[in-house]
């Protein structure tokens, strides 16, 4: 009795756990247009909220904020450096919020070749947004 007993409550945890709604398209995401870029040619990002929870990013001149990580030869990505937010004074910055499902679409440029994604620090409360990152995509600049 007390086998079966644990076997259907296995049953239920299980079952619970195949609808708990967690899929790429409800999470928060950053992706590239592409995946194949030449020196200089623009790189369209898009950062798509997921749908339960706003997100707040650093912002300049209403541009999210972002790290560009680069592969190493070995393969491997360096460690999460510190974001750091040029903006001059001229332009507004602060922070942004990202509302459920909202999308934030912007570009940027490189000059380097390699390898790379991008890394957005973000928070799920307005007053501590260095809590979590989302990468992009991997993609190639040549």
């Amino acid at each position: 009795m007390k086998n079966t007993r644990i076997v259907i409550c296995g049953a239920f945890l299980l079952l619970g756990c195949k609808d708990a709604g967690v899929t790429p398209e409800n999470i928060l995401s950053v992706r590239t247009d592409k995946t194949s870029y030449s020196v200089g040619e623009s790189i369209n990002i898009t950062i798509k909220g997921d749908q339960y929870s706003s997100a707040y990013f650093w912002h300049c001149n209403n541009r999210v904020a972002y790290e560009m990580q680069k592969k190493q030869p070995d393969q491997q990505w360096p460690p999460p450096g510190t974001i750091g937010l040029i903006c001059l004074a001229i332009y507004p910055q602060g922070i942004i919020e990202l509302a459920p499902t909202e999308v934030i679409q912007q570009s940027v440029s490189w000059s380097q070749p390699g390898t790379y994604r991008l890394r957005f620090i973000f928070g799920r409360d307005r007053s501590d947004i260095s809590k979590e990152s989302v990468f992009s995509n991997e993609f190639v600049i040549q």
